[in-house]
């Protein structure tokens, strides 16, 4: 046998192999895949499928995850909040269960607009809004576009709204997107890369058990996920900084004391140029502020939503004074 044949036959072998392993890969992600169970329903918003979670009745609350997260992140939170609230956690398109489309445009006016959308459709007419990471930034687009329909403001290890495009530009090329779409057809390597992202988020890496890694890692794995990233990071290039002295609404901006990501710095930066706003630092915890502590996040949450509720009884009372004529 010559050299030749030797040659072709390995190149052969090697390329059999390599489309076995190929197919082997896609057939464990279209099991797993197949196997997730959306925990919430499907709302068509102008032609986009969004998945969220609402439960609870009362006064409305609205949270926006952050770049990576789902409803999934807000899953301590959720039914702490709806005992008394009506909760409503979005998966932004791209992520969690909603629908992957790249051709629509995905920067973070437009996802909070598609928000506001969504509180149409369920008749949620106004809300508490709460945003976590880079949905801080999306909550603070929403109350500056569509200031009656925030109540409340409330600001998780948020990127600066005002600091202009939080997107480095390198994320949103071509070889990233490339690469991107290779890594996320792999389970094995998504299951990795979210287990590394989430450990060095987070003060205490102990309370990363598998139904959390799983959580966040399984949801990358829908087809078009990958080219999603990219349309955000690209459409994000050109969002405008929000005018955070225009916001005429009450805000808490929370920080976590040991986030790697957003430091408590920010946070300060952020609540000083709001009028009126409070920043929290919570002690001991990383960047997943509602995860890592969700008893304290939660237990200040109710104190800052109560104060709505009293100033609201306030405002109540003194309209019916107002309206009581004299005998």
């Amino acid at each position: 046998m010559n050299r030749t044949v030797v040659t072709a036959s390995l190149a052969a072998g090697i390329v059999a192999g390599a489309a076995a392993s190929a197919a082997a890969i896609l057939r464990q992600r279209e099991q797993l895949v197949a196997g997730l169970v959306p925990p919430g329903h499907f709302h068509d918003v102008d032609g986009e499928r969004i998945h969220c979670i609402d439960q609870g009745s009362g006064p409305g609350v609205v949270l926006i995850h952050g770049l990576g997260g789902s409803t999934f992140s807000w899953r301590e939170a959720i039914p702490a909040l709806a005992v008394d609230h009506r909760v409503l956690a979005v998966d932004l398109p791209g992520f969690g269960f909603s629908e992957r489309m790249p051709v629509w445009p995905l920067s973070l006016e437009q996802h909070a607009r598609r928000v506001a959308r969504l509180m149409d459709e369920l008749g949620i007419g106004r809300a508490t809004v709460i945003g976590h990471s880079m949905g801080g930034s999306i909550a603070a687009r929403l109350a500056a576009a569509f200031p009656t329909r925030v109540e409340r403001l409330v600001l998780v290890a948020s990127v600066d709204p005002g600091a202009g495009s939080w997107m480095p530009g390198m994320l949103a090329g071509r070889p990233a997107l490339a690469a991107g779409q290779i890594a996320l057809a792999i389970p094995s390597l998504v299951r990795l890369a979210a287990k590394r992202a989430l450990r060095t988020a987070v003060a205490d890496p102990s309370f990363l058990d598998a139904g959390t890694i799983n959580g966040y890692s399984e949801p990358l794995l829908l087809p078009g996920t990958a080219a999603c990233l990219s349309r955000l990071m690209q459409d994000s290039r050109v969002d405008r900084p929000v005018d955070l002295a225009g916001l005429a609404v009450p805000t808490l901006v929370v920080s976590g004391e040991l986030d790697p990501a957003i430091p408590p710095v920010v946070g300060e930066e952020i609540a000083n140029a709001v009028p009126g706003a409070r920043h929290l630092v919570v002690p001991g915890v990383g960047h997943l502020v509602p995860e890592e502590q969700p008893a304290v996040f939660v237990d200040q949450l109710r104190q800052f939503l109560a104060e709505g509720a009293q100033q609201a009884g306030r405002r109540g009372r003194k309209k019916a004074a107002a309206a009581t004529i004299p005998d």
